[in-house]
């Protein structure tokens, strides 16, 4: 299996439960007893690194079984599992039977008499291979859901089932406790499922407002839907980050506000209250008028100081805040792309300095058309030169 999303996919359940995954491909029953060993999966022999191969000891023995998986079929399959066999066998010295399993995920390009035996006469040489295909699609969705296994769950989309068993298994997948965990199995939910529905239909199940905010994106980039999804993720991280700036900003603004209403009051209440009281003190005496002149004048000042310096923090914080939140998000999903495309480009502060954040969004999307990193530097240097000249400019006005 290639480097690719679903490759990470299988790497998941072959890695944290095996026992599932040889339960799916019908290795073993539900309720057999079985200790496993995963075997390496790169051979002195060879460059090439089988998909996952492990001893199984059950009541049924000691045996090697190899499972390779296909994202959709591959004509030269047979020859590489007839490889593969051979390597594997030989490792273990000849020691234990073998069994190879296929587990093929889509159902796109599958022949319906695609061989599952291979046979190499090369003289002295002779070798043969019977291997078991496991189509996903034929797969009972209801079945494993009964397994009560969460490393299946991102499966069941694939299986044979509708969007019931789907929106069950991303019920439970909601429901898991361990917050990584639960991203990693959303992650794995939203690359499977977009193999056999479209991207829109995978995120509404799931739920939007439950889309994770530790999902790695870069590891969507080869999935049907990546830009719909992509650009869903980058909403939630906006939303979350703006909520934070908000809050951060009302809380200033309302210290602001406060402490320039009382500085305010003070002398508004100063001023009206020298002016109430020699009114007042006509009346009823220089003395009584200057003390409650000033008494009044403070207290409304006060009050009116509060409730302008609040509405001017409130505001002022909102906009900086959502401003701010969705420029680091924005940031962040390109450093994350960047970082996907072109491992060997690192961009440092100097982000810190593009002023326009639709440009920065613009070139997100750009992305996957840029030839090369020096081109990809060429573009962030064209966004970073208005920010130098901003502030030479202020420098030269000193």
């Amino acid at each position: 299996m290639s480097n690719t999303p679903y490759d990470d996919t299988f790497k998941d359940i072959a890695d944290t439960d095996p026992e599932a995954l040889l339960i799916l491909l019908g290795v073993l029953e539900p309720d057999e007893e079985a200790t496993i060993t995963p075997l390496p999966r790169e051979f002195r022999a060879s460059k090439q690194i089988a998909d996952q191969p492990y001893l199984v000891e059950s009541r049924r023995g000691k045996r090697i079984v190899h499972v390779e998986a296909q994202t959709r079929y591959d004509v030269h399959m047979p020859e590489r599992m007839l490889f593969y066999a051979v390597i594997i066998w030989l490792s273990c010295e000849g020691e234990y039977e073998l069994e190879s399993y296929v587990l093929i995920l889509s159902p796109d390009g599958m022949p319906k008499d695609a061989p599952t035996a291979r046979t190499v006469d090369a003289g002295s040489l002779q070798m043969s291979i019977k291997f078991n295909t496991v189509r996903l699609w034929e797969v009972s969705a209801t079945k494993m859901l009964a397994l009560r296994r969460p490393q299946l769950l991102p499966f069941v989309p694939l299986m044979d089932g509708g969007k019931r068993e789907m929106k069950e298994s991303a019920r439970r997948i909601l429901r898991v406790g361990n917050e990584s965990e639960r991203d990693n199995l959303a992650l794995n939910f939203l690359v499977l499922g977009a193999l056999r529905y479209n991207a829109e239909t995978v995120i509404e199940v799931l739920g939007r407002e439950n889309m994770f905010y530790g999902i790695p994106i870069e590891q969507l980039q080869d999935t049907p839907g990546f830009q719909y999804i992509a650009k869903i993720i980058e909403e939630k991280l906006i939303e979350r980050d703006a909520k934070k700036w908000r809050a951060e900003g009302i809380e200033q603004g309302i210290e602001q506000g406060i402490e320039q209403g009382i500085e305010q009051g003070i002398e508004q209440g100063i001023e009206q209250g020298i002016e109430q009281g020699i009114e007042q003190g006509i009346e009823q005496g220089i003395e009584q008028g200057i003390e409650q002149g000033i008494e009044q004048g403070m207290q409304k000042g006060m009050q009116k100081g509060m409730q302008k310096g609040r509405a001017e923090g409130i505001k002022k914080g909102r906009q900086e805040g959502i401003q701010k939140g969705r420029t680091e998000s924005v940031t962040r999903l390109f450093r994350q792309l960047t970082a996907k495309k072109f491992p060997r480009v690192k961009f440092g502060e100097e982000l810190s300095r593009i002023d326009n954040v639709e440009a920065l969004e613009q070139l997100c999307i750009d992305l996957n058309d840029i030839p090369s990193a020096a081109e990809l530097r060429r573009r962030v240097n064209k966004l970073l030169r208005p920010a130098t000249e901003k502030k030479k400019g202020k420098s030269n006005g000193k």
